[in-house]
């Protein structure tokens, strides 16, 4: 910042336009961002409505528990209806707003505040999380659980557009019960479940990849929510223009990182698309090889510590004789034209032509 503010008075130097407070340039530049001023009654009711969100109490945490039971439960389940309810009951929207609303307005007390209870509650989703899977009898990580742990960049962008809906709902009272669709969209919770629930299997990489998903929800929220409420007319007093502008900058740059990290998981979306296919073509061949008539539904290839295994249902005839020989041969085959190793786990379904009298 100070190499910024250095190579600003040059410059005025150099056009003859005489010296300038650097915190009243950014103070001018703050100014000149707010191009859907509110008045000064609209200001004043967000900024009483966001700092009162911002305040915690005995039922904030009540919400925030039965949230991440009903996430955990509703993951362990495989139930997005369950998912979704829980979504709608999270109170994390009301702290990330808070600490946007502290960035822009340059508050530090609140922002302060707010951090420290997002902070705390992030920890605590993932601790009750944990616990959950301690006291549950029997728990698997199902197809829900796995969708949160590979995110990508349309995740950032669901995120964004979702957080811009909840910014501007602040502002335009008929948008304000789009904040229920808004809680759906940018889940913070799931992914915090997640985590939790992946650290207790040890899978620190699923854990990891969950946690990326909960990063981006939340500093897409933060800087989009920054950049609305500066719209909005609210900006930093003059000592505090420098710091703002600090942060806001450190959220630009932790976008543009998450936006290079999300890109790869697009491009390992689009490998596993071609690995599928290629697999499913090659096991056909193989198949029509060793075995004339079979058919494979169901086909699908799940990504594990030791390689790859392929699920499916292999459809043969009744009179179709199979050995372990066999199948090994065309796991052997399968895996020498892809150049890599496969594990098969088909289930064998007999068919049986039946013919009617004439």
């Amino acid at each position: 910042m100070q190499w910024f503010k250095n190579k600003w008075l040059k410059l005025r130097h150099r056009l003859g336009l005489g010296a300038i407070e650097w915190d009243m340039t950014l103070d001018k530049v703050f100014d000149r961002l707010a191009i859907m001023k509110q008045e000064p009654e609209q200001k004043q009711t967000i900024s009483i409505r966001v700092v009162e969100d911002a305040k915690i109490g005995w039922l904030y945490w009540m919400e925030l528990t039965l949230s991440v039971l009903i996430a955990t439960f509703g993951l362990l389940q495989n139930s997005v209806a369950v998912i979704i309810g829980a979504m709608l009951i999270a109170p994390f929207l009301r702290p990330i707003q808070g600490v946007a609303f502290a960035i822009a307005n340059g508050r530090r007390k609140l922002l302060w505040n707010t951090l420290q209870t997002l902070t705390i509650s992030t920890l605590y989703s993932i601790f009750l999380a944990w616990l959950v899977l301690g006291l549950v009898p029997y728990a698997e990580v199902t197809p829900e659980i796995l969708s949160r742990t590979a995110p990508n960049t349309f995740d950032l962008f669901i995120a964004i557009f979702s957080a811009m809906v909840a910014s501007l709902a602040h502002a335009y009272q008929r948008l304000y019960e789009s904040v229920a669709g808004v809680a759906m969209a940018t889940a913070i919770v799931p992914p915090l479940a997640v985590i939790g629930i992946m650290i207790f299997f040890g899978d620190f990489t699923l854990a990891w990849g969950s946690f990326v998903l909960y990063l981006t929800n939340l500093v897409a929220i933060l800087l989009i929510g920054v950049v609305m409420f500066i719209f909005y007319g609210f900006n930093p007093h003059k000592q505090e223009s420098e710091s703002s502008l600090k942060r806001i900058g450190i959220l630009f740059l932790v976008t543009f990182v998450l936006w290079f990290v999300l890109s790869s998981g697009l491009q390992k979306i689009e490998e596993n698309r071609t690995l599928q296919k290629s697999t499913y073509q090659t096991l056909l061949q193989t198949l029509d090889k060793d075995l004339p008539g079979a058919k494979v539904k169901d086909f699908e290839i799940i990504e594990t510590k030791e390689g790859h295994t392929i699920n499916g249902q292999l459809f043969v005839d009744d009179q179709t004789r199979i050995t372990h020989g066999k199948l090994k041969d065309i796991k052997s085959g399968l895996s020498e034209k892809l150049g890599r190793d496969f594990e098969l786990e088909l289930d064998i379904v007999r068919t049986v032509s039946i013919e009617g009298e004439e």
